[in-house]
């Protein structure tokens, strides 16, 4: 913990702050898979990234080795802790000062660009401000810091940024130049779609499940059939598309700024990430740049060891988002369920996408449904290909259900605290709101320890 008592980030995480304090940057600093404080920088005490989304970094109270002579390490009595005596020197690289932003060079731009992406000023660089920081030009003497506000890119991000004049916004990217894109002085291939009637909500970047926009939730409907959800009301919910096309085929759900959860055998090439890409903030299947959506690339894809296509046991997946998505009201991951346990029989779910209606309505809107919980005797009894880590959620009457199109999307409902958690993944079902055929969703709560140590570690 920090001095103040707010938890430490783990140092192999970037979320919820960016940084390039890494175990392969600084290999003498004591960094890893953990959220001890440390000193990789050689300050004059130990620090650490907070998990508050609002304070970056801060100092931690640890004592000097001069004001006593033993140290206990709580909970960690089987970890040895050695004191090296070391000599770091530091080879000083030169580069050379570019006016557009150079991928090669990510610490070379030095142009004049002072105002974020979305038109929010930048702070003073040696000004702690309305943002605490540690990114000064007394500790980073080369990487064209100082008394400006110009963008920069000290810790060899993907792209420039600086800390913002907002008290609400701790920092965000610029709109820098990329060179050879055109003509440096005026194009610009980092562009953003979002508008300035777009409340932005960092202050909340670090909640889940908590809609801005109230959910519709009659007793009964059907999104084979069903209603028109109101926009923004499932802002977590996202389009999965592929770069070789531009149509939606399967659905997922935010549950980290970082990573989107989906159906395993939506992925069917987990090795080529590139080869999607998602939507979110979206309302209109068919309708482009609409004004909240954002578009979302994957760096990595982790489909479950033993998933199988025969069967679908183990249906899920998890997809690395390239960078942080940035909550707005109408972007938001849900939350990952609390426990391991399995979901109350006849609780209440609800079900989304922009899949097949059959004909009874229009699917070139998010629409969404209500569906209970089934008893496992009786998935059991309607289903015998139902293993361990599936549910089935329905009325056995038919008439609601999902559909093609939908797979991969949430299952979501209220938790004890009244915010919105998945309950499950859409999987497979034998045809669609056929009585007495329930569909079949991955039970998001049995693969907790799978989610959590795949989120943990990449």
């Amino acid at each position: 913990k920090t001095r103040s008592g707010r938890l430490c980030q783990m140092w192999t995480k970037t979320y919820p702050h960016m940084h390039s304090y890494s175990p392969r940057n600084y290999p003498e600093g004591g960094l890893g898979a953990h959220s001890f404080c440390r000193s990789p920088d050689n300050d004059y005490m130990p620090w650490c990234f907070t998990t508050d989304p609002t304070k970056k970094w801060e100092y931690c109270d640890v004592r000097k080795c001069s004001e006593s002579k033993f140290y206990t390490y709580p909970n960690t009595s089987f970890i040895t802790v050695p004191i090296p005596t070391t000599t770091t020197t530091q080879v000083p690289v030169t580069y050379t000062p570019t006016l557009c932003f150079d991928p090669m060079q990510p610490f070379s731009y030095r142009g004049p660009v002072s105002v974020t992406q979305t038109g929010i000023n930048c702070q003073m660089w040696d000004y702690n401000r309305p943002h605490s920081h540690i990114y000064t030009s007394s500790r980073f003497p080369n990487k064209g810091l100082g008394y400006h506000t110009q963008c920069r890119n000290p810790d060899g991000d993907r792209r420039p940024w600086c800390f913002t004049n907002n008290p609400a916004v701790p920092w965000d990217y610029c709109n820098v130049p990329v060179c050879g894109y055109g003509k440096a002085t005026t194009t610009t291939r980092w562009t953003t779609r979002q508008t300035t009637t777009t409340r932005m909500n960092l202050l909340n970047y670090g909640t889940c499940g908590n809609p801005s926009y109230p959910m519709i939730i009659p007793l009964q409907f059907r999104i084979v059939g069903g209603v028109e959800s109101t926009p923004g009301s499932l802002p977590w919910l996202v389009s999965l598309r592929r770069t070789s096309g531009s149509a939606h085929f399967c659905g997922g759900a935010l549950v980290n700024p970082s990573w989107v959860l989906t159906a395993a055998h939506c992925v069917s090439r987990p090795d080529q990430p590139a080869t999607y890409y998602g939507m979110v903030g979206k309302h209109y299947r068919y309708v482009d740049n609409e004004p909240d959506e954002r578009r979302i690339t994957f760096s990595e894809i982790f489909r479950h060891g033993l998933f199988s296509s025969r069967t679908l046991t183990n249906d899920i997946a998890l997809m690395k988002i390239s960078a942080p998505v940035v909550s707005t009201d109408k972007i938001q991951p849900v939350c990952l369920p609390s426990n391991r346990n399995r979901p109350a029989q006849m609780r209440m779910a609800i079900i989304s996408g922009w899949g097949i209606t059959q004909g009874t309505g229009s699917n070139s809107v998010l629409r969404q449904a209500n569906v209970p919980i089934l008893s496992q005797q009786t998935c059991l009894m309607l289903h015998r290909d139902i293993a361990a880590g599936m549910i089935c959620a329905g009325y056995t009457e038919g008439g609601t259900d999902t559909c093609q199109g939908d797979s991969g999307g949430p299952l979501v409902g209220l938790d004890n605290t009244g915010r919105y958690e998945i309950i499950g993944v859409v999987s497979w079902g034998i045809g669609c709101a056929q009585p007495n055929q329930p569909g079949v969703y991955t039970q998001v709560s049995f693969y907790l320890d799978w989610i959590n140590n795949i989120m943990a570690f990449n």
